[in-house]
């Protein structure tokens, strides 16, 4: 027997929605307690950006594989070389490209995947271990933050779609003796 699973949406604060899950691209929807959809108004530089879906789903193994997957049959199209550590990943806004972030000890780089073409066309050395990646909402901006110092400097580097350059690092100051991870979820 088959049993629908639900979902538990705290009642009486209709802004958990926001506050959990981020804005969004586009018109976002904040779920209230009677479960009725409600309008939330979007910056203008939010609106701009249209989010495509890909027709592959891109299954990341941290022991360096990435798995280009059929979602209407689930069969693994193209098993591809990637990086150890490179269970994170994130799509561009036009679900062209997935950038996978190396997170592995040791690993500099983030893997770039053409979905179309279904390889890796490139690879950009950021610095120590390449953590979260997150898209301008235009797409045209890759912003990347790493778990490891480099010289003693906390890194959050910022890559061009286009040709997959990196336009800037931006390094902070690391002050006393790191121990572990120095950063996380602040892409």
């Amino acid at each position: 027997m088959h049993h629908a699973r639900s979902r538990h949406v705290p009642t009486g604060r209709p802004h958990w929605f926001m506050r959990t899950l981020g804005l969004g691209v586009g018109l976002a929807l904040v779920i209230s307690a009677s479960l009725q959809a409600t309008p939330v108004a979007v910056s203008p530089a939010h609106q701009a950006a249209t989010v495509h879906w890909p027709d592959v789903m891109v299954q990341l193994h941290g022991g360096g594989k990435a798995f280009i997957v059929d979602p209407e049959t689930d069969q693994v199209l193209t098993t591809l070389d990637t990086c150890q550590g490179g269970t994170l990943g994130a799509t561009t806004p036009d679900a062209s490209k997935v950038y996978v972030s190396c997170a592995g000890e040791g690993e500099t780089e983030i893997i770039v995947i053409d979905l179309a073409a279904r390889e890796v066309t490139g690879r950009v050395t950021t610095g120590n271990r390449p953590k979260h990646a997150i898209f301008s909402p235009d797409g045209q901006w890759l912003g990347v933050n790493h778990w490891g110092l480099d010289a003693g400097k906390l890194r959050h580097t910022f890559i061009t779609t286009a040709d997959d350059e990196i336009a800037h690092n931006l390094e902070l100051e690391v002050t006393g003796t790191a121990v572990g991870v120095t950063s996380m979820h602040n892409a």
